[in-house]
This record gives C-alpha cells, structure tokens and sequence, in this order.
C-alpha cells in the first residue's frame, strides 16, 4: 500500500503540489508556480483551435510541475494518488463538477467528488474536490480547508478564511449551514493600485512598525462603524492636506475594508477558527479583538488543504 500521495491545490492564480507522507501528513517536498487557473484556461482557449484536447492539455501541465517535484525529491512519482482542489473543478478547469448544496455534513462524504483514473497518458489517479454553494453564494477549495480546520467541537461556530474573496462559514452540529463571500481582498487591490487613491499608498513597511498598527485599528474602528465610501476618500484626503503618510494609509485602508467585513459579527457568541498565514492572521486577530470576539483560534492554510484533502479522500475509499 502507497504511503504517500499528491497534494495539489490549485487556485486561479497560482498551482501548487506538495508530496506528503499520508501517515504524519508530512510535507516531504513542494513545488509551486504561478500557472494558476485563470492563467491555463486562457492558454488553453488559444491553442484549442488546434484541436488541444482540454482534459489533455490540464493533465500535461500537471506533468510537468510533478517532473519539478520528482527532481526535487530525486524519487520516481509514477503511481502515487493525486487529490486536487481548488479550482480545478471549475468552469476554467479540468472539468466542471457541480456545487454540493447545503447543508453539507463535514464528516461525511457530503462534499461532491469526481475519480479519473490513471492511464498511459496520466500514471496517476486524480481525484478531484468539488465545492459548495448556498442558494446565492458559492465555494470552491475553501470547503476542503475547512473540513481540515475544524476541530470535533459540536458546538456552533464560525470558520473565517480571509483572502481575495474572505469566506465567513457557519456550522451547527458539524454541519455547515450557511456562508457568506466578501470581496475584501480584491477590492483593496483595486482601491491601492487602480483608483484614484493609489498614489497615496504604500505598503512597504509591516504592520509591527510604529503607527501603522494604530492606523490599522482605525480603520477597523471606521470599518465597523461609518460608511466605507465616504471612509476611503479620507485616505487620499488625508495625504493631501497632510495628516497621513502613505503607509499610514495602506494600514488604515486594509483596516477599513477587513473592519466593513467582520461588522456583522458583533455579538457573536460561539467558537471561530481563523484559517490563513501569518500575516493575514495577525490582522484578523486585531479586527476580531476590536469587534469583542474571544472565543477565536487560529491554524495555517497549508497545514488544513492537506488535512481536507486527506479526510475527504480516505471517506471516498481514494486513500
């Protein structure tokens, strides 16, 4: 029996594939690039034309990242199982699975799957991890972290994933029930390096560094109490009358946008887990200190995508 297996989380950005040794869930080796999703889709259209087969073109970038791996390990990879979240189940993906509907019992095999069997094309079986909608709101690759994430408390709680696309999911009784997408990530990006105030901003000195921790606690306080429309002018506002540095305004915004996503969970009064990487985490402690949340954990993104992965497929008999 193979103790070993693929991890690959592949997002829109980026793709990445770990070799871990299943019993420890060890990370033996990584590789990673920036052939992400969105990347791949669109080299994929321009060359179908010349009758690129998209299920084949997916499956030989793969190829190539897993002979990265292999040299990197200096071990023949041929035959060991490969799990795959993110969106590789997309409609820019490999192959478009369909959304699980909660509610979606996270210790079950409640979340959809899809198997490809390896050929002489392929010397992997793939298993493919599908995502999880709500009547309105939708999750790719963010359900197999939190499968990851969440401890065997009962209780109702709240698992939040900050990102491009922040995720705030909701359990009651090990099963999730609702969840709720904020654009926070993005549209800092858009407002920093795209709008009218990102010649006011710069974001080259760290949180810790003196004054950009209260810049960023007022922004969360403006977040959770003031009209952020209003609240952002202030940033380029400030700089040109001269009350704020650039810096200070890369804090305050961030805080703005992160305090606007997490007003709604004043008062709440159950367990959250808080999955990311350290920086993001950090913030996210500080909001969630101001919004008087203190039942909160924190665990690391990598660590919970193979953990998920790993439980999904054991339960879907892959592993």
């Amino acid at each position: 029996m193979i103790n070993k297996f693929l991890s690959c989380d592949w997002g829109t950005s980026s793709l990445r594939i770990r070799l871990i040794r299943s019993d420890e869930l060890e990370v033996l080796s990584e590789v990673t690039s920036h052939k992400g999703i969105g990347s791949v889709y669109k080299e994929w259209l321009g060359k179908k034309a010349q009758g690129d087969i998209r299920h084949t073109f997916y499956l030989n970038i793969l190829k190539e990242e897993i002979k990265k791996l292999e040299s990197e390990t200096s071990e023949v990879l041929s035959g060991i199982p490969l799990v795959i979240s993110g969106m590789a189940s997309s409609s820019l993906g490999i192959k478009e699975l369909a959304y699980k509907l909660i509610p979606v019992n996270i210790d079950s095999n409640d979340v959809l799957v899809e198997r490809i069997s390896s050929s002489t094309e392929f010397e992997h079986d793939i298993l493919i991890i599908s995502g999880i909608r709500t009547e309105r709101d939708v999750i790719r690759g963010e359900e197999t972290q939190l499968i990851g994430a969440i401890s065997d408390d009962h209780s109702n709680q709240l698992c939040i994933m900050p990102g491009t696309h922040s995720k705030h999911v909701f359990l009651e009784n090990r099963r999730i029930t609702d969840f709720h997408t904020y654009m926070t990530g993005e549209f800092f990006q858009l407002l920093s390096e795209k709008s009218s105030l990102s010649n006011t901003i710069n974001g080259s000195v760290e949180i810790e560094e003196v004054g950009n921790k209260k810049s960023f606690i007022e922004g969360v306080h403006r977040g959770l109490s003031s009209n952020i429309l209003n609240e952002a002018f202030q940033t380029r506002a400030g700089f040109l009358l001269g009350s704020s540095s650039e810096t200070q305004n890369y804090h305050f915004l961030s805080g703005l946008l992160i305090g606007a996503e997490v007003k709604e969970l004043k008062g709440y009064s159950h367990p959250v887990t808080v999955v990311g990487n350290d920086e993001i985490k950090k913030l996210m402690q500080y909001a969630l200190n101001e919004v008087g949340l203190t039942q909160v954990s924190y665990k690391d993104s990598a660590e919970v995508t193979i953990k998920g992965q790993y439980l999904i497929a054991k339960r879907a008999d892959f592993l």
